[in-house]
């Protein structure tokens, strides 16, 4: 599991923590872990914490550059509309780079309006002339809530039983792209985008059966 958050520091006054988080799934080859960080910004903070981004995007691009059309990845978009734009331009990034590779993604949200802010993205490429294609390149589930439910329900490989129809109302198990596709297990790279809870942190420290 990769992710990204941002959230406002609950010991410095004004500061930001980002954090990159990864956890190999148990018992399977397929999901990567990548790598841990946290940056603290403040501008009157004396003490300077350097971290390597370019080695941290690049790293994170090895991952993305390993998945082909065989591939399947799950893309948790735990954000609400307002969130940061610069977030949902790597998102949109993340989509292209995805499509370039023609490997198919599965959105969920634990956020009430994720899944539509990802429907906002997705549709924004389109007009940008990215040929994205519903069901042939993504599949976008109807927001259910549950927090931590959701993914130990995900775990448990009943995932068409809680996502049993997408955000247009299809019902999954008529969707080809959904064929194999039974629980987390299934996915070769799992991406979180946070902005809180539930989000990443629920996602690292869930465990898994």
């Amino acid at each position: 599991i990769v992710g990204c958050t941002k959230q406002e520091s609950k010991t410095i006054q004004e500061s930001e923590t980002f954090s990159v988080i990864s956890r190999k799934y148990p018992n399977s080859g397929k999901i990567q872990s990548i790598n841990t960080y946290e940056v603290i910004n403040q501008t009157d903070i004396n003490d300077s914490l350097i971290i390597d981004y370019e080695y941290q995007a690049n790293k994170f691009y090895d991952e993305i550059k390993k998945l082909d059309s065989n591939s399947r990845v799950l893309l948790s978009i735990d954000i609400s509309i307002i969130f940061m734009p610069e977030i949902v331009q790597s998102v949109s990034t993340l989509i292209k780079q995805l499509k370039n590779q023609n490997t198919p993604f599965y959105i969920i949200s634990l956020f009430p309006y994720g899944n539509q802010l990802a429907e906002e993205i997705i549709n924004n490429l389109i007009i940008e002339g990215i040929p994205l294609e519903r069901y042939e390149d993504y599949v976008n589930f109807s927001f259910k809530a549950g927090s931590e439910a959701i993914i130990m329900g995900m775990s448990r490989n009943v995932l068409q039983t809680i996502y049993d129809k997408d955000i247009m109302g299809k019902s999954t198990n008529s969707i080809m792209l959904m064929n194999g596709i039974k629980g987390l297990s299934d996915f070769d790279l799992i991406i979180n985008v946070s902005e809180g809870y539930p989000g990443i942190q629920e996602w690292v420290s869930f465990n898994y059966p």
